[in-house]
């Protein structure tokens, strides 16, 4: 195939495919969240774990209520500041804000000063990718009785 033929399949798939999460940031935005592929959200589930602690990533993605409160603390306590912040801009970077996609280099521009909403969107892509799989993962069935 040609690079016209890649990009034109590449905005096709991109323009037909509804599967994610949508929602509204607490600020009243709207915001779309695709679904990763199960091999980008499987590095990024061991590096998000490396990086922020895997218990801390399990509380999170289950918590109902105080979910952005948890992420915040979890994203103040990772060890490697630089990795962190890389790690939130990556995550950060696959949804859309008001139609538009968030990019490293329009994070500021999209979240402004507002700390929360920039941890706020953090907490929902993690959830959107990840709450599903740790749910199943932690519903264990009983043994059958022998």
């Amino acid at each position: 195939m040609n690079d016209s033929t890649n990009e034109t399949q590449a905005f096709n798939a991109e323009q037909h495919t509804d599967v994610g999460n949508r929602g509204q940031l607490k600020d009243g935005r709207d915001y779309y969240v695709p679904i990763w592929s199960a091999r980008v959200a499987f590095e990024n589930l061991i590096q998000a774990g490396k990086l922020l602690g895997q218990d801390s990533l399990v509380r999170v993605c289950l918590e109902e209520k105080q979910d952005v409160a948890m992420t915040a603390g979890m994203i103040m306590a990772a060890e490697d500041h630089a990795l962190t912040v890389a790690l939130v801009e990556n995550f950060v970077s696959s949804m859309r804000v008001d139609g538009t996609k968030v990019a490293p280099n329009t994070i500021d521009k999209i979240f402004g000063e507002n700390l929360y909403a920039i941890t706020e969107a953090f907490c929902i892509v993690l959830k959107s990718q990840y709450t599903a799989f740790f749910t199943a993962a932690l519903d264990v069935e009983p043994s059958p009785a022998k």
